[in-house]
């Protein structure tokens, strides 16, 4: 198991917050459930807490539902770190902020590859 949490600079506690992943050789495979608070905060969305280093290869994706709202959001690994970055579903290059995120319960399913 492992904690995901706020990376984003903002100091964001999320509640729900609980992790599982699979180790298969190099690969992680990890599901987690994150709600985020109410917040207007415009930093970039980041989630940290992976339970290993991450390389250069990964990504997500995430259902949430948010009082009457569905959505879809995309995750990219941060290279070399424990953290990952929420991007728009259909805009990848769109970050995501924890605005964007206020009040959404995420369901994750989250897989990279770790080590050279």
């Amino acid at each position: 198991t492992f904690t995901p949490n706020d990376q984003s600079g903002a100091g964001l506690t999320f509640s729900g917050n609980a992790g599982t992943y699979t180790k298969i050789g190099r690969f992680i495979i990890c599901q987690m459930n994150v709600t985020y608070p109410s917040t207007s905060d415009t930093n970039a969305a980041k989630i940290g807490g992976l339970p290993f280093t991450n390389s250069a290869r990964g990504g997500g994706f995430s259902h949430y539902v948010s009082g009457s709202t569905h959505g879809a959001y995309v995750f990219r690994n941060q290279s070399s770190t424990t953290t990952m970055l929420v991007t728009q579903a259909d805009d990848q290059d769109a970050v995501a902020t924890n605005a964007n995120l206020s009040g959404a319960d995420l369901q994750i399913t989250f897989m990279y590859q770790f080590g050279a």
